[in-house]
């Protein structure tokens, strides 16, 4: 399923932060600040793990820092170590802290593995003008099941999403849409094309993964 969608603003509210810049009590003054009305609304706070994963050069990082800070470098600096970012959001009248980790990329995932036992969603990155950043999603899905089943966590099906960077260079597209379609088929996932440098479609992944975090959380309560 591809989600290629226009960069329309996604309907809700957000209240966006990092962590080494602002403390969890200007977090908290901010919510106070909102109108008695939508205070009245918002429920609480449910912690959201996601995992980022994939090859070297993809925009791992620039991903998080971009939907985090809304920051972007059009130069590659290699991380040397694994790294997290965290963001407040209100959705659907409730109170979010997403949690992001980024893994370091290569041939196979270097992370603990409570990092990806505890993951509530996987989104695997690629350069879509790179076939090679592609062909190792295989490879990283293999391995995020060995390490459920590990966790007694086998019948339950990973909750990932393929993310195709890169979409402001699309006539260098080296990784076809039907590979691409085949894939998320095979495995009933879902794929956003998007464009970190010029935010096209980025901001529609998030609420995407909370309206699914909402539905199996929620309805269960």
């Amino acid at each position: 399923m591809n989600n290629s969608v226009n960069n329309k603003e996604p309907d809700y509210e957000k209240i966006t932060i990092s962590e080494t810049v602002l403390s969890e009590l200007i977090i908290n003054e901010k919510i106070k600040s909102l109108s008695k009305e939508k205070k009245k609304k918002i429920k609480g706070r449910n912690i959201v793990n996601i995992v980022i994963i994939g090859y070297n050069e993809v925009g791992k990082s620039s991903f998080c820092i971009r939907l985090v800070e809304n920051k972007f470098e059009d130069f590659y600096i290699p991380s040397i170590c694994n790294e997290n970012f965290s963001k407040m959001m209100i959705y659907n009248e409730h109170n979010y802290r997403i949690n992001f980790s980024v893994i370091l990329g290569g041939n196979k995932i270097q992370a603990q593995d409570n990092i990806l036992s505890t993951a509530d969603f996987f989104l695997l990155i690629y350069d879509i003008t790179k076939i090679r950043t592609f062909n190792q999603m295989n490879i990283y899905l293999d391995q995020i099941k060995k390490n459920l089943f590990f966790y007694g966590k086998d019948g339950k099906k990973p909750n990932f999403c393929l993310i195709g960077n890169k979409s402001d260079l699309e006539k260098e597209r080296k990784v076809d849409m039907e590979i691409v379609n085949k894939f998320t088929k095979k495995y009933n996932a879902n794929n956003f094309d998007i464009s970190i440098k010029t935010l096209n479609n980025l901001n529609n992944i998030i609420p995407f993964l909370l309206k699914i975090f909402d539905k199996y959380s929620f309805s269960s309560k």
